[in-house]
C-alpha cells in the first residue's frame, strides 16, 4: 500500500526545504522565518530521511506519520560507500530511485539542476549543506557510518571543502603533475587550474545535469521542477507544485512575500549567468568589473576552463588572488 506522504526528491542544493516548509506554511507564526545567514532555509528542519536508510524503514513500516517528507538521491547506496554515484549514470540511478519510490508514494516531486544552473546548486552546496558533529552522531552514527565519510560536510572553508572533494575523487598522483605529494600541498592557483581541467568533466561524466529531461518523460506522474523554472518565475512555480501536493489554503499575497524575500537573499542564483558574462566580455574584448560578484574557487575555476574552451589560457602560475576586472586578467592571458 502506498503511504500518502508527500515526497520531494532533490539533489543537495536544490531547495527541498523551502519547499517543504512552504507545505507546512500554515503550521507557523508569521513571524517564523526559516532563513539563514547563509540564504538557506535550514531554521526550519522537517522531515530529512537521511540516511536513506530512514527512508526505507518509513517505507517497510505501517506508519503514515508524516505528510510530506524529503529526500536526496541514492537510496541505494551501502552505508558509508559511494560506489553506487561513482559507478554509475545519473539517469540509471535516478530511474531506481523513482521507480522504487512510485511503488511507494502517491505524490512525488522532483526538482532538479540543469545545464544552466550547475554553479547556483554547486555554491548552494558549499555554503549551506553543512554537517555538525553533534548531528552526525545523533543522526548517522547509528546506521554505521562514520566520520570521515562526511568530512567535507564538517568544514564551513568553502576552499577546504574541494580541496577535500578533490582527495576523495583523484588519485595522489594526480597532484605530481604540480610537484606536490598531496592534495593538501597544492596552492590556490593550483588548485583552481585542477579543478578548471577536471571539475567540468567530472558532471559531463556523470550526466547529472542533463538526464532530467529524460527521466520527465518516463515518469509521467511525477511532478518535475528544474532550478531554471525557480528562477524564471518562482511565484507560479511554487503555486503550481503546491496545487500538485494539494495545498490551496495559502493566501496568494502572502505567498509572494515570502517568495520575494526567500529570492532576495538567494546570492547565488546568478552564479552562472555572471560567470558567462565574464567569459563572453573577455573573449570579445570587453570591459567588466567582477569585483561585487565575490567568485568562489569553484567559479574562478569555471572561468578559467571556459576560456579554455575559446582557446583562451590564463597564466596561472602563482596566481593565487584572482583578478577582479578584465583589465587586471589581460595580461595574464594566452590566446591559443
Amino acid at each position: 500500500m502506498k503511504k500518502s506522504t508527500n515526497l520531494i526528491y532533490y539533489p543537495a542544493g536544490c531547495y527541498g526545504t523551502f519547499f517543504e516548509y512552504l507545505y507546512c506554511l500554515d503550521q507557523f507564526d508569521s513571524n517564523f522565518s526559516p532563513f539563514t545567514v547563509t540564504g538557506s532555509s535550514h531554521g526550519y528542519k522537517g522531515n530529512h530521511f537521511s540516511p536513506a536508510e530512514q527512508l526505507i524503514e518509513y517505507v517497510n513500516s505501517s506508519s503514515e506519520t508524516y505528510q510530506i517528507g524529503r529526500v536526496h538521491p541514492s537510496l541505494f547506496e551501502e552505508v558509508d560507500s559511494r560506489k553506487n554515484i561513482k559507478n554509475n549514470d545519473y539517469f540509471d540511478l535516478v530511474f531506481r530511485d523513482l521507480e522504487y519510490l512510485e511503488n511507494h508514494f502517491n505524490k512525488i516531486v522532483v526538482i532538479h539542476p540543469t545545464l544552466h544552473t550547475k554553479l547556483w546548486m554547486e555554491s548552494n552546496v558549499l555554503d549551506k549543506c553543512l554537517l555538525s558533529v553533534r548531528d552526525f552522531n545523533r543522526v548517522y552514527k547509528k546506521y554505521g557510518y562514520t566520520q570521515s565519510y562526511f568530512k567535507g560536510s564538517f568544514e564551513t572553508d568553502a576552499n577546504t571543502r574541494l580541496r577535500i572533494i578533490l582527495s576523495i575523487e583523484l588519485d595522489t598522483e594526480t597532484v605530481k603533475q604540480w610537484g606536490r605529494k598531496s592534495f593538501d600541498d597544492l596552492e590556490i592557483w593550483e588548485m583552481r587550474e585542477l579543478m578548471s581541467i577536471y571539475w567540468d568533466n567530472r558532471y559531463k561524466k556523470s550526466n547529472l545535469l542533463a538526464c532530467w529531461d529524460k527521466l520527465t518523460q518516463v515518469f509521467k506522474q511525477v511532478k518535475f521542477i528544474s532550478l531554471d523554472d525557480i528562477k524564471s518565475d518562482p511565484l507560479t512555480t511554487v503555486s503550481q507544485y503546491l496545487d500538485f501536493v494539494g495545498i490551496n489554503s495559502i493566501n496568494k499575497g502572502q505567498l509572494n512575500t515570502i517568495i520575494n524575500k526567500w529570492m532576495s537573499v538567494q546570492r547565488n542564483k546568478n552564479k552562472d549567468t555572471d560567470v558567462r558574462n565574464v567569459v563572453n566580455a573577455i573573449i570579445n574584448n570587453k570591459f567588466i568589473d567582477w569585483e561585487d560578484k565575490n567568485f568562489n574557487l569553484l567559479e574562478e575555476s569555471y572561468i578559467q576552463n571556459e576560456l579554455r574552451n575559446h582557446n583562451i589560457e590564463i597564466k596561472c602560475f602563482n596566481l593565487n588572488v584572482f583578478p577582479s576586472n578584465s583589465q587586471e586578467i589581460a595580461p595574464f592571458l594566452v590566446k591559443l
